[in-house]
């Protein structure tokens, strides 16, 4: 855990910001990614396959939070007055 974090908390972090463009929110999925690897309890085969479900699951993640009702309902500053 402790190689995985400084391998490929960038690479998340810039994957979860192209799709969300904002840096408040990218940070938390990246975090709650790594969360769920520490908790999960697979048997990965090799680097690659790690490589993958980190992606994958930091893809869910920024899926889980464009969903959220919080950011749909969201609006802009100018917009509300």
């Amino acid at each position: 855990m402790e190689r995985l974090i400084p391998e490929y908390e960038d690479c998340l972090y810039k994957a979860t910001f192209a799709q969300l463009q904002d840096p408040a929110d990218s940070p938390d999925a990246v975090q709650l990614t790594f969360i769920k690897y520490h908790q999960s309890a697979l048997d990965f085969q090799d680097p690659e396959h790690i490589r993958r479900w980190l992606f994958c699951t930091v893809l869910n993640q920024v899926r889980d939070i464009c969903r959220a009702f919080w950011r749909r309902s969201r609006a802009e500053l100018d917009n509300a007055a």
